[in-house]
Parts: structure tokens; sequence; C-alpha cells
């Protein structure tokens, strides 16, 4: 049985990735640093689940780390060509 913490973090992440789809903008906003925090907090909630001995869940927490991995680096490439940097240099 998944855990309710384990739906909660699949449910934000489906709201994360609609919201980062919509996103439409420069790296210094508010709206884009929260995207980028959101997926961090998400990877870091996600990691924290055990699963272990259940090799399906951890199969599927695995996927989920990945997706929002790739969510970050859309999100990055969005605002930035490379998915890095500015051309002056600043950080993300």
């Amino acid at each position: 049985m998944i855990s309710r913490s384990c739906y909660k973090e699949l449910d934000s992440g489906k709201e994360l990735e609609s919201d980062v789809e919509k996103f439409q903008g420069p790296h210094f906003t508010k709206e884009y640093r929260t995207l980028q925090g959101h997926c961090t907090k998400l990877q870091t909630d996600l990691d924290a689940l055990d699963f272990s001995g259940r090799d399906t869940l951890r199969e599927e927490k695995k996927n989920a780390v990945l997706t929002i991995s790739k969510l970050a680096k859309d999100l990055a490439t969005k605002t930035h060509g490379d998915g890095k940097s500015c051309q002056d240099g600043c950080e993300i």
C-alpha cells in the first residue's frame, strides 16, 4: 500500500509539471525562484520516502525523482539557452 505522503508528493509533481510548462519569463522573477524551490523541495521529500523491500514502489519513486530533475532542467532551459547560466555569468 502506498503511503499518504507518497500520494501527496506525486500530486505535487503533477501540479509542478503543469506550472513549469506554463512558465514564461526570466530566471530572476519570483515565480521562477518559487518553481525552482518547489522542484528542490519535492526531490528532497521524495528522497525521504523509504520503500525498502518494495521494488515496484522504489521504481516509481526513482521515476518520480527523474521526472522532477527533468522539470528543473526544463525550467532552467526556458530561461537560459544552455540550461546553466546567463551570458553575464549569473548562477541559477
